[in-house]
Order: C-alpha cells, then structure tokens, then sequence
C-alpha cells in the first residue's frame, strides 16, 4: 500500500499561506533597468520584504479594526507593453 503524503501545515496555516493579498508593482523603466543588473524583475526585488511577522492591524471597509498575524502578500509586475502575436496566440492556447 502506498502510504499517504504527509502536510506539516495544520489548515489554520495552510489557508493564509496559500490565499494572500496580491499587489501589482508598477516602476519606471529606469528602476527595472537597474534591478535587471542584478538579474532580478522590481517584483523579485520586494519578495523578501512581502512577509511581516509582527502583527499588523487593519480596517476593513465598515471601520472593524482586525489584528493579522504573519502577513503575506504576493508582488506581481505590471506589464505595460503588450506581448507580440505569436505571444498572444500561445498564451490563449495555453489557457483554453
């Protein structure tokens, strides 16, 4: 019998780990430029800063104050030039 694969994560970790706030990262040129000397997009560049460990309170539209412990967020870059033809037929292809 095959023996079942074993989580470390209870839920209560799992579901914040997994399902975190996304932030679109937008920059200059010039700043993409510089962090591509280091071989890194400006959204790598953050990804060490993207997970607090103090507590962090927020408000929630209704003015709720709620305390998060161990925020994540995920960085994406923005892209602001589109992807050539050949790109676009890939990706929807890829998808569908």
């Amino acid at each position: 019998a095959a023996a079942m694969a074993q989580c470390v994560q209870s839920v209560q970790e799992l579901i914040p780990d997994s399902f975190v706030p996304c932030v679109a990262a937008l920059c200059s040129d010039e700043a993409e430029r510089l962090t591509r000397l280091n071989h890194l997009s400006f959204a790598e560049l953050l990804k060490p800063f993207s997970r607090l460990t103090s507590e962090v309170h927020m408000r929630d539209p209704n003015n709720q104050l709620h305390v998060i412990k161990n925020l994540k967020i995920a960085v994406s870059n923005i892209i602001t030039q589109p992807p050539q033809p050949g790109a676009i037929r890939k990706l929807l292809n890829d998808v569908v």
